[in-house]
């Protein structure tokens, strides 16, 4: 089925048609029509689509009343729910002692914990009740209460928590999309389970009309990344081809691509800049690849290529080129020795085997000895730095994982992962603050991306000693924050 196409009022055409709307357009009614037909003409667009916006408006009008009544109703005191997470008395009474002389001459935060929990416990009853009502003072917190930056930190603390829940419930095998605006930049973001990312990039209608419904500047509807447009010209290629799944061969070529903004050239996505990336999504339904005559051979390569399942292929792209995994598909090409990945492989035990089973014959002898030598190697190393969700003004915070990598496939929601934290010292200088009793983090809490090819593991090992010091690759660093930002936490 052909792609939808959706027509984004221009800010001026609904300035227009709410100035019509003011003066009694407001409704489809029969008595309006020749209001709504004198409103088309003005504003340049269809009666049908007019329309359509009066629905619109008038949905977003009754609800924007509707959030001013609860807004004036605010400072009445009425029992019901918080309207944010309150804290305990034990809470005011932590952040209290974190911040005391005591507090700051100890270095490690497990200590510092247990100093907090044996203080508090030798409270006396009368005492725990005071800090109790401390906590109660601030209850009832209001939204309209809060300061723009306290509401930004409500946003961003909120958002952790979604893609928390939104982790989780795929792992119970949901599939989920979530659209939402923030209010201080009317820009639309996209969340969701792999599948439902997926649903809503092939689907930028919704988006759209999702930011005229919210009045947002329609040149800022989605935040698109390399991770789009790469998703794009593989679907127009495979279109092209005649076969689903296929990948842009960008090194060996074959092919020819029209409908590209002015000025800008096929080549790997990840050699565009952001400006490049949204020129490129808002034409995407005027680009087209061809095949040239000498790869326009679709029989050919249906008669030539190989059958794999799809993990497998998953599991190859994490070993060799993307464009050789093409060429290994349509029989094209048996891997070389060169072609085999020689850094960090983050192969799981299962993705293994199946390339063994299913890819073994298209590597030569000494490639996939290379390959078997490197995943040994990777499976028995122990230690991996891992980026973790904060509620900090740090953007992240690592935790040290002492253990191998086969541990962390798979984790599901709830699995604790024991280990050290590691202490910010300078820009990508950290300290390890070892104790006995290790500390733990839920599996949901470290940072990661369906969209990533490869886990954010950082493959390193630490000698278990308090403030060893280890540098983390400025690399590393920038795909955390690259993530982060992906997800609307910058």
């Amino acid at each position: 089925m052909a792609a939808r196409n959706y027509d984004v009022l221009t800010d001026e055409q609904k300035r227009v048609l709410k100035s019509f709307y003011d003066d009694g357009m407001n409704s489809t009614a029969k008595d309006k029509r020749e209001l709504i037909v004198k409103a088309s003409d003005q504003a340049g667009t269809s009666y049908e689509k007019v329309k359509k916006w009066i629905g619109n408006e008038r949905r977003k009008r009754t609800l924007a009343e509707q959030m001013q009544d609860e807004n004036l109703s605010e400072s009445v005191d009425v029992k019901g729910p918080p309207m944010k997470r309150m804290s305990s008395g034990y809470n005011i009474f932590t952040s209290k002692m974190l911040s005391s002389d005591a507090c700051k001459e100890i270095d490690s935060k497990a200590e510092k914990m247990s100093y907090v929990a044996s203080k508090w416990k030798s409270l006396s009853d009368s005492e725990c009740v005071m800090w109790k009502n401390e906590a109660k003072k601030l209850q009832r917190i209001k939204p309209s209460m809060l300061t723009e930056e306290d509401k930004k930190k409500q946003i961003a603390k909120g958002k952790k928590n979604l893609m928390n829940e939104l982790s989780y419930l795929e792992s119970l095998g949901c599939e989920l999309a979530v659209v939402m605006v923030e209010p201080d930049n009317g820009i639309v973001k996209q969340y969701g389970s792999h599948n439902g990312c997926k649903f809503l990039s092939q689907n930028q209608a919704i988006s759209l009309k999702f930011a005229e419904f919210f009045d947002c500047p329609t040149n800022q509807s989605t935040n698109y990344t390399r991770a789009d447009v790469q998703a794009l010209f593989n679907k127009k290629y495979s279109d092209a081809v005649g076969i689903p799944g296929c990948r842009v061969p960008y090194i060996k070529g074959g092919f020819t691509v029209t409908g590209l903004p002015k000025g800008i050239q096929v080549k790997k996505p990840s050699s565009y800049g952001v400006d490049q990336i949204k020129a490129i999504m808002a034409h995407q339904e005027n680009i087209v690849f061809c095949l040239t005559p000498k790869d326009n051979s679709c029989n050919a390569q249906v008669t030539n290529s190989i059958v794999i399942s799809e993990d497998a292929r998953h599991a190859l792209s994490k070993v060799v080129d993307e464009d050789r995994v093409d060429e290994v598909v349509a029989g094209k090409a048996i891997l070389e020795e060169s072609d085999v990945e020689v850094t960090d492989i983050q192969l799981s035990d299962y993705e293994f085997l199946l390339l063994t089973s299913e890819c073994k014959k298209h590597f030569t002898e000494d490639a996939w000895k290379s390959l078997n030598g490197n995943f040994e190697s990777c499976r028995d190393h122990e230690g991996y730095v891992l980026p973790v969700y904060t509620e900090s003004k740090d953007p992240y915070w690592l935790f040290y994982f002492p253990g191998k990598n086969s541990e962390l496939q798979n984790l599901e929601p709830g699995t604790k992962i024991s280990g050290h934290w590691l202490n910010l010292m300078e820009q990508f200088k950290y300290e390890l603050l070892y104790s006995k009793n290790r500390m733990s983090i839920d599996a949901v809490s470290i940072i990661s991306n369906s969209g990533e090819e490869k886990n954010l593991f950082l493959r390193q090992a630490i000698a278990l000693r308090n403030k060893n010091v280890i540098t983390v690759p400025e690399s590393f660093h920038k795909r955390v924050l690259a993530c982060l930002e992906t997800q609307g936490f910058l």
